[in-house]
Parts: C-alpha cells; sequence; structure tokens
C-alpha cells in the first residue's frame, strides 16, 4: 500500500475531525440562538455553519479519492475494518471511528435544532390562528409518524 496515500489521508482524516468539532460547537451555539430567539446571532452562526459545510464537502471528496485509491469500500464499517488490517497500528482506524462519530453527533444535534424551529414555526401558527380568531386545526399523523397538516375532513351527517 502506498504510504503517501496513507500519510496523506491521516493528515485528512485529522483536518475532517477538527472541521467536524467546529460544526459540532456551531450546532450547540446555533440551540442557544434558537432557544433564546436571537436573530443576530442564528444569521451569524448559519454563515459559519455554512462555512465549515462547504469545507467539509471539499474534503470528502478528496477523502473519497483516497480510498478510490487505496481500493477501499464504500460501506463506513467496511471501510473501518479495511482500515484495521491494511493500517494495523489503529491511527487510520481510530481517526476513521471518530470522525464518524463526530459526524452522528452533528446529526444529533442537526436534528434537535430542526425540532426547535419546528416547534416555533407551530407555535407562531398558533398564536396567528388565534389572532385571527380562526379554529386550532387539529394534526392526523401518517403511518409513518410523520404529521399531516389540513387534511380534508370528512361530513360525518346532520342532525
Amino acid at each position: 500500500m502506498d504510504s503517501l496515500i496513507l500519510e496523506k489521508l491521516d493528515s485528512l482524516l485529522r483536518l475532517e475531525m477538527d472541521i467536524m468539532g467546529k460544526l459540532r460547537d456551531i450546532l450547540e451555539e446555533e440551540s442557544h440562538a434558537l432557544l433564546s430567539r436571537d436573530p443576530s446571532a442564528l444569521e451569524a452562526v448559519s454563515t459559519a455553519k455554512n462555512r465549515q459545510l462547504q469545507e467539509l464537502f471539499r474534503l470528502e471528496n478528496e477523502r473519497e479519492e483516497l480510498f478510490i485509491a487505496l481500493k477501499l469500500g464504500e460501506n463506513p464499517a467496511d471501510r473501518l475494518g479495511e482500515l484495521d488490517h491494511q493500517h494495523p497500528r489503529g491511527g487510520l482506524q481510530h481517526a476513521w471511528h471518530r470522525l464518524l462519530s463526530l459526524g452522528e453527533e452533528c446529526r444529533t444535534l442537526n436534528r434537535l435544532n430542526g425540532a426547535t424551529i419546528e416547534l416555533s414555526h407551530l407555535h407562531v401558527r398558533q398564536a396567528l390562528q388565534a389572532i385571527n380568531g380562526a379554529p386550532e386545526v387539529p394534526y392526523a399523523y401518517d403511518a409513518g409518524g410523520r404529521r399531516q397538516e389540513d387534511l380534508p375532513g370528512r361530513r360525518l351527517g346532520q342532525a
């Protein structure tokens, strides 16, 4: 195996871990901005988040090229096993495992932030309905547990 490619991959994974860690911190800041309803903080955090994401996408493309050069599989779990087999000292395996773990932390924070935004949207909508004197429309759920809004009702009958 080409040691130059492994060195480059090691360096790239460490850089991705650093950026992913910064993204995790930014997502935590976003959570605080959402909860405090601070639009200027939210705007600053969104800009920083977009910069980190753009850099991660660029690095991901470089990493994919290196994985192809090393003939590693496409499944992250397979890659972990292959890195362990091909690079037994564990440095690359540890870096890859840590990067996957940071990615999962970021996904979880992002989902929580999305839920906070959705809840805020619901509160605003309910407040507007109350101000306008409109009745609250109940929600229904589909088989997947997703909320369905404004479903047409059926007529039950008349007395």
